[in-house]
């Protein structure tokens, strides 16, 4: 994910394990994608809210950077 990206979100959908559609927010510049159903998160992150539970992600994303 970039940092210096000004989001410009737009409704995006997934398909999920279940077969059917999930909403998601996508970021037409960048690509990064917020999942707005909590089911894609592991079992022990279930419960945080969004705001959270995205810090987290970024918090702990793999660097790319040598």
């Amino acid at each position: 994910m970039d940092d210096s990206c000004k989001h410009d979100w737009r409704n995006s959908i997934k398909i999920n394990a279940e077969g059917t559609l999930d909403n998601i927010v996508e970021c037409e510049n960048c690509g990064v994608r917020n999942y707005l159903d909590s089911r894609d998160r592991p079992e022990h992150l279930r419960h945080l809210p969004n705001k959270r539970y995205n810090q987290l992600v970024k918090i702990f994303s793999p660097r790319t950077s040598f």
